[in-house]
This record gives structure tokens, C-alpha cells and sequence, in this order.
């Protein structure tokens, strides 16, 4: 009913009882996009994680959206992937682990661990229909993309 009155304003809503008003330029899928051409790093790079119809741009602009499990249902209907805990259990750390398992450890070549986490990428590649970049690849181009930002 809200965006029915005001066509030119983007209204949201991140938990009940609760309204976002803002410019429709003004969004996180918008946030995204700038901040991967600040980083030089494409938008299908990214992995974003959302619950509420305010995180609905950024789902959709990066690479994989990833909705929590206690999303509402439009936003997990939005989402490439839904993760298996909430924000309240550590849902975002479980899914990164998940598919990237050298950030929480390094890992030799030949380990249990890091097969485990080669299989994990494949069948949610699988899943989603497109690649997921291989971890340690990822992991060290955000290091040195963070690296150039903080560079003075």
C-alpha cells in the first residue's frame, strides 16, 4: 500500500514492525555494485547474505545471493541458496565455511579437509547451475583487493 502512495520512494522493511523509507537510488544492490568497482571485483565474485526485503537488490546484483534460514519467504524465494542456520547460529560463517574452507584454517593440498570442501563447491556448483570460484583462489584475491583499499 506504502509504495503505492509514494511511487519515487523504495520501501522496505529489515524486521516487523518496521519501515524503511529512502530514495530508490539508495540500496544495497547499489552498495555492492560500487563497492566492486572500488575493489575491482566483479559482481559475480561476490557472495552477499540477507533476511529482509532491504537486502531484496543486493540478493539479486551479486554473484550468488545467499538467504538466512530464517528469511522471509520473498527473500528466500529470491536467493541462489538458502543457508542451513540463522543469523543467530552462525548461519553466514557456517555457509562461508561451507564453501570456502581455508578461511577458518589453512589446508595442505592433499587433506581430508580440503577434499571435503572441493566436493562441497562442486555439488553447490551443481545446484546453482554456475561455478563456485575455487577457495583459495577467492580467499587471496580479497586479500589483495583489501590490501589495495587500505593502501594509503
Amino acid at each position: 500500500e506504502l509504495p503505492a502512495l509514494w511511487p519515487d520512494i523504495s520501501v522496505t522493511s529489515s524486521i516487523s514492525s518496521n519501515i524503511e523509507l529512502n530514495s530508490l537510488e539508495a540500496n544495497k544492490g547499489a552498495a555492492l555494485k560500487q563497492l566492486c568497482g572500488l575493489l575491482g571485483v566483479g559482481l559475480e565474485e561476490t557472495l552477499a547474505f540477507g533476511d529482509g526485503s532491504n537486502d531484496l537488490t543486493m540478493l539479486s546484483a551479486a554473484g550468488t545471493g545467499a538467504a538466512m534460514l530464517n528469511a522471509s519467504d520473498n527473500v528466500k524465494a529470491a536467493a541462489d541458496i538458502v543457508t542451513e542456520a540463522d543469523n543467530n547460529c552462525a548461519g553466514v560463517a557456517q555457509t562461508v565455511y561451507r564453501l570456502m574452507p581455508e578461511i577458518g584454517g589453512a589446508c595442505d593440498e592433499g587433506s581430508d579437509r580440503g577434499a571435503r570442501g572441493d566436493k562441497r563447491a562442486d555439488r553447490i556448483s551443481a545446484r546453482l547451475h554456475k561455478p563456485v570460484v575455487p577457495h583459495r583462489e577467492a580467499a587471496l584475491h580479497l586479500q589483495e583487493s583489501l590490501a589495495k583499499v587500505r593502501a594509503p
